[in-house]
């Protein structure tokens, strides 16, 4: 899932709110697709989410979150499950985007 923070993001909005869960094809040849994130796309999740200057700043194709690899498990981990990496690639021409570890990075 993806967890979105900042000083755009509305006070009032709660934590578990932040989220945007995106859940592989289990079975498919593609099980992750690329997520496509921006105001065309889940308008009403970023309208409820960000405050209307963050809102107007981000684009309606604002940034994708694309799979580039997948690895065996480790030794010992549960069937099926397997690691794979992830790339942010920004599709604005205008308004940068920021990826971070973890919320508590945002303030870094």
């Amino acid at each position: 899932s993806l967890e979105v923070g900042g000083t755009g993001v509305r006070e009032d909005v709660a934590a578990e709110q932040r989220f945007w869960a995106h859940e592989p094809h289990v079975g498919k040849d593609d099980p992750c697709p690329v997520l496509v994130l921006g105001r065309a796309r889940q308008v009403e999740w970023w309208r409820a989410l960000l405050s209307d200057e963050a809102f107007q700043a981000l684009s309606r194709q604002h940034f994708q979150i694309e799979p580039c690899q997948r690895r065996r498990p480790p030794p010992g981990a549960a069937t099926g499950v397997a690691e794979a990496t992830f790339a942010a690639r920004n599709l604005s021409e205008r308004n940068p985007i920021r990826v971070c570890s973890s919320a508590d990075a945002i303030e870094a």
